[in-house]
């Protein structure tokens, strides 16, 4: 058996075509709409979390505060017990 004479198409291998501008625009359109439903559902994921660790004068403040500056664990001691007990 001879091997293939160079520059010659192997049977049953389409040549590679390259994408079009259109294709590529529209592949990016659909990657960043969906990086931004993730990061729509998995805000109140990050909120959850992030308000665990605040103090109390940070969950309730009128402009939020995005990222806990003194990070504590006091706010989950207290959840899930009745008001007025330690």
């Amino acid at each position: 058996m001879s091997a293939p004479l160079a520059g010659a198409p192997l049977a049953g291998l389409r040549p590679v075509r390259r994408r079009s501008r259109r294709t590529r625009a529209r592949r990016w359109g659909v990657d960043a709409l969906g990086l931004l439903v993730f990061l729509v559902m998995i805000f109140p994921v990050y909120w959850m979390v992030a308000t665990a660790f605040k103090p109390g004068g940070d969950i309730i403040a009128n402009t939020p505060v995005w990222f806990p500056t003194h990070p504590t664990r006091s706010t989950g001691r207290t959840s899930g017990r009745p008001s007025g007990t330690a």
